[in-house]
């Protein structure tokens, strides 16, 4: 690796580190393969990157915007008005079938959730807190949990979600029903709302290919 500036460094190291993971899985995506990879001594990337835990963590950070923005997109494009619901019922099924739809995303990332990396990521996206939030503001509701104890719940939900995950769960009602109505549910709102926004958002993503997502 020629010589960069610290920032340059930095991103270089996880620009080569998705790579690294994508074909090797997180498990066995180590400091030592990634120091091969760019020619450098394995302890650059220590200090950068105190473990390979953070580092996948700013990983899957990446992925999660780029789904988020993928929403956002669908939703504009589509001339529907914005609401937190439809925003969590979208992001989470182009979440789920990007999963289903590219192999080596989803080794990476279930083998990262199933080791424990999650337990401390999804307050640290902007758009998840933001999301949480949104939903009491949005639709005035009483708020009854802090973030954390629904952050506790949405992590729970995704490592289980992840250790039977099977690409046909994607597109399936049942599971599609679950997963995108466990939060708003317990942060109290409206069935009804809960349906018709989860429908919307089926309604959105169906036909969509998610194959080849680059983050």
């Amino acid at each position: 690796m020629r010589r960069e500036s610290g920032t340059d460094t930095r991103d270089l190291i996880l620009k080569e580190s998705k790579r690294l993971f994508l074909e090797k899985g997180y498990n066995k995506g180590t400091f030592r393969l990634l120091g091969a990879r760019l020619d450098v001594n394995p302890a650059l990337v220590s200090y950068y990157f105190s473990e390979k835990k953070t580092l996948a963590k700013y990983a899957v950070i990446d992925l999660f915007g780029v789904q988020a923005a993928m929403a956002k997109k669908l939703i504009e494009e589509n001339a529907r008005d914005y609401s937190p619901m439809l925003s969590y019922a979208v992001d989470s099924l182009i979440h789920y079938r990007i999963l289903a739809q590219n192999p080596e995303i989803f080794r990476f990332y279930s083998e990262f959730i199933i080791s424990g990396g999650i337990d401390d990521i999804f307050l640290q996206i902007p758009n998840i807190r933001q999301l949480y939030s949104s939903f009491y503001t949005f639709y005035h509701l009483p708020m009854k949990y802090p973030f954390e104890y629904i952050h506790a719940v949405d992590v729970g939900l995704e490592r289980q979600v992840m250790l039977h995950f099977e690409p046909e769960n994607a597109f399936d009602d049942v599971f599609i029903d679950f997963v995108c109505r466990t939060v708003p549910q317990l942060v109290g709102l409206n069935g009804s709302i809960i349906d018709n926004e989860i429908e919307a958002g089926k309604t959105l993503c169906r036909g969509k290919d998610f194959k080849g997502i680059i983050f």
